[in-house]
Formats: C-alpha cells, sequence, structure tokens
C-alpha cells in the first residue's frame, strides 16, 4: 500500500483477484439471477413470454386487412364505453408491448385499431360488435 491506499481500490470500489464474476458488484449479479430467472419461467409458461412485435410484412397485411373493411364499412367507431373496454383488454394482456402501445400478436397501434368497429383482437379478448347497421358495399354495376 502506498500513501495508505490499496493498489487494488479503482473509482472507490475494491477490486479483489480472482475470477472476473467475483469482480461483479451486487446490482450486476442481482440482474444476471433476475434474468436467469425470467428465462427459465418463459420457458416454462409461454404466457410470460415477453412479447415481440411482428415482421413489418405481417403488420403490413393485417393492417391492410382491418383498413380495408373498416373503409368498406364506412369508417364506423365503436361506442366510447367499448372503446375503453377494449383499451383495459390490451392493458391486460401478455402480448401487449406496452413501451409503444402495440398488440405482440398483430403489430397493430392499439389505441387505433380498438377504435375501430369492424376490427377484432387477434387472440378474441375483445367484445362482438353488433355490425348489421354498417353500410354494406354496392355491387359493381355491369354498365361502364
Amino acid at each position: 500500500m502506498k500513501n495508505g491506499k490499496n493498489p487494488l481500490s479503482k473509482g472507490g470500489q475494491n477490486l479483489k483477484p480472482g475470477k472476473p464474476e467475483d469482480q461483479l458488484d451486487a446490482a450486476a449479479k442481482a440482474k444476471r439471477d433476475l434474468d436467469a430467472l425470467n428465462a427459465e419461467r418463459r420457458s416454462k409458461n409461454p404466457d410470460v413470454a415477453q412479447a415481440k412485435a411482428p415482421n413489418v410484412f405481417k403488420m403490413m397485411k393485417s393492417f391492410g386487412k382491418d383498413l380495408k373493411d373498416y373503409v368498406k364499412a364506412g369508417a364506423p367507431n365503436c361506442s366510447e364505453e367499448d372503446y375503453k373496454k377494449r383499451l383495459l383488454t390490451c392493458n391486460m394482456c401478455p402480448h401487449l408491448l406496452k413501451n409503444m402501445m402495440r398488440c405482440g400478436k398483430c403489430g397493430c397501434l392499439v389505441e387505433h385499431k380498438a377504435k375501430w368497429k369492424t376490427t377484432t383482437c387477434p387472440e378474441k379478448k375483445w367484445e362482438k360488435q353488433d355490425l348489421t347497421d354498417l353500410k354494406t358495399p354496392k355491387p359493381k354495376s355491369s354498365e361502364d
């Protein structure tokens, strides 16, 4: 020890000789242990699995279908009460990517899709909407 300082001390943290793993601080060890535990839980129970957004092509396909149905029906929105119920249902779903408010199954932006009366949850968690009063497309005439 020179000048009363520990030569293995760096930035206020005492380093000890040994394996690099022994030098991890308590927070890093706790994080590693938690990550391992979560990985084990996800492998045993798929409902705990961390949701990921589907690929861009799947999202485009899903959005295109929903948009086509929505426009064809005259762009109807569900009631404010149904909208809130849908958002609450999504908020409790393990597939919701909360940092983006995007569904991990279909990739939709939940706040928008939940408004559209013609859309459904890919997990069938939303109440069915009455679509009987919606505009039906007119058949194409044979006259040009």
